[in-house]
């Protein structure tokens, strides 16, 4: 779901997987507004300049896009593609960087980002996940769309309902329903990105602890930012140490758990037991042929 923005300036977060004929054809698209991209500092593109510093930029394996240089998030729009590489945001603790960063999303405002790539980098990925940013994904056609209509995805996240934009779908907390045999790992989604939706910019500042968001952790048996499990080995090994369970949740996820996924090995198992059956089966029939 879009709603109205007004789209004044444009920031290029380029790298390595930027190809030249998808600078230009994004170029050609967005050059009537106020374009900038981050080289040592912000740079304002012109007809005259833009393609010396892309020749540049795409020489860098991967881009940090230092978001606290925007001063008009609401008016703004970051265009970005990457093949995945960065450092992880954790990574980043203790840097100017980050220090700008944490002081920069306390600040009331809007992000907006839009994705013309298959992926986001681990930085990317885990500010998305924070929900520090709104968020699209397309090619050149929806990007010129955006800007023609001025229109950008809204957030229809509330304490009721998160989204899983990767997959399209919404996942909906109804009180008062009857319960029923829906797979469990629906409800242990919804926990998990409810605490995210929550208090996601409060995470990254480590200022995010709540305890009805742990409780709801908890109960959904899912590790966040703000939750943890303790595996051990032997029931013995609980005891000893004064861990007890919750008789409040979901428990651990089982094979038998409906929605369940094999895990790796489980697959690979299951892959080699189809060979075997299969080379059995057909090698017989190829004998019997011969005859």
């Amino acid at each position: 779901q879009r709603e109205p923005v007004s789209i004044q300036e444009v920031y290029l977060d380029i790298n390595s997987s930027w190809t030249k004929g998808e600078f230009e054809q994004v170029w050609n698209v967005v050059k009537n507004r106020k374009v900038s991209v981050y080289y040592k500092k912000l740079v304002p593109l012109t007809n005259e300049n833009h393609f010396e510093y892309f020749y540049y930029l795409s020489k860098q394996p991967f881009s940090l896009f230092p978001f606290y240089e925007i001063t008009e998030p609401s008016n703004s729009i970051v265009i970005t593609k990457n093949e995945g590489a960065s450092p992880n945001l954790r990574d980043l603790d203790g840097t100017h960087f980050a220090d700008e960063l944490k002081t920069y999303l306390t600040q009331p405002g809007t992000l907006r980002i839009f994705n013309f790539g298959n992926e986001l980098s681990p930085y990317l990925k885990a500010l998305k996940e924070y929900r520090v940013f709104l968020y699209e994904r397309g090619g050149l056609d929806e990007l010129t769309q955006i800007l023609q209509k001025n229109e950008f995805a809204k957030n229809i996240e509330s304490d009721q309902q998160v989204v899983l934009e990767n997959t399209g779908v919404a996942i909906t907390s109804i009180d008062g329903v009857a319960l029923s045999e829906a797979p469990d790992h629906l409800m242990r989604l919804f926990s998990y990105n409810h605490i995210m939706q929550k208090k996601g910019k409060e995470m990254i500042n480590d200022t995010a602890w709540d305890q009805p968001l742990v409780d709801e952790a908890q109960k959904a048996y899912v590790v966040t930012p703000v939750s943890s499990l303790v595996v051990l080995e032997t029931q013995a090994d609980y005891d000893r140490f004064g861990i007890k369970d919750s008789d409040n949740s979901l428990k651990n996820a089982s094979i038998k758990s409906k929605g369940a996924v094999p895990e790796p090995h489980e697959w690979a198992l299951i892959l080699v037991a189809f060979l075997v059956l299969g080379y059995i089966r057909f090698s017989k029939l190829f004998k019997w042929n011969k005859q």
